[in-house]
């Protein structure tokens, strides 16, 4: 089977909790009956729109920018560059390991705001030029080896209200495949590095395992549990 075929027979199906924006996320001051929503996994190309741009990391000591007397001052403005400047910028990077120092801050949504960012996720989705490049994503990838095929499922979170609370949030699935492209273990990522099960021990629909997306923090387990995970 080819690669792109193998990969979609194997696709995970996430179980998690709907994108809508009129549910409350934990934390919020007005929960109501609306239950909570979570957040989708997203395209790379939606997080890149909306980066701040910086060639090295930002300093923690910062000026507030809503001070009276540096408010108007255009050299300490920050603004996201858009896909094609920031492709642009790549592209002319001499020694494409400098990209390395880069530091990628996403404009709309405050790391520590976990309040603030869902409203800002929502309006995030009503801009215009967004529109291409919303929808659930999943990036896959294949490595054949001598002895086994590797399947893996990579998932872009635009952010995590875990207690960790950050931007861009990176969560995987790998599947392990003998020669004969039968599935014999499943790996998935979360805290204290992930887990691992062998496959007739993996909850299945068909041939594609069932993952159990943590609430904000985008962890993946093999079960659901009530009252949630622990983690070592």
């Amino acid at each position: 089977m080819d690669d792109k075929a193998l990969l979609e027979k194997h696709n995970p199906i996430l179980i998690l909790l709907p994108e809508d924006g009129n549910r409350a996320r934990p934390g919020a001051l007005f929960a109501g009956n609306k239950g909570r929503g979570d957040y989708h996994p997203c395209s790379s190309e939606l997080f890149l729109s909306l980066v701040i741009w910086r060639p090295v990391k930002k300093a923690w000591l910062r000026i507030p920018q809503d001070l009276p007397f540096i408010r108007n001052l255009p050299q300490l403005k920050e603004h996201a560059l858009g896909l094609a400047e920031l492709r642009r910028k790549a592209e002319e990077e001499p020694n494409p390991d400098s990209i390395l120092a880069w530091e990628l801050d996403l404009e709309p949504i405050m790391s520590q705001n976990s309040r603030r960012a869902w409203s800002s996720y929502a309006e995030i989705k009503q801009r215009p030029e967004i529109a291409p490049y919303l929808g659930t994503v999943v990036y896959g990838h294949i490595a054949r080896e001598n002895d086994c095929i590797i399947l893996q499922y990579w998932y872009l979170y635009i952010y995590n209200d875990a207690p960790n609370k950050h931007e861009g949030d990176w969560e995987s699935v790998s599947l392990r495949l003998d020669l004969n492209e039968t599935p014999v273990r499943a790996g998935y990522a979360g805290h204290a590095s992930g887990y691992k099960r062998e496959w007739p021990a993996v909850e299945k629909e068909g041939d594609r395992p069932i993952v159990y997306v943590a609430r904000g923090s985008h962890a993946a387990y093999f079960t659901h549990r009530e009252k949630g995970h622990r983690t070592n």
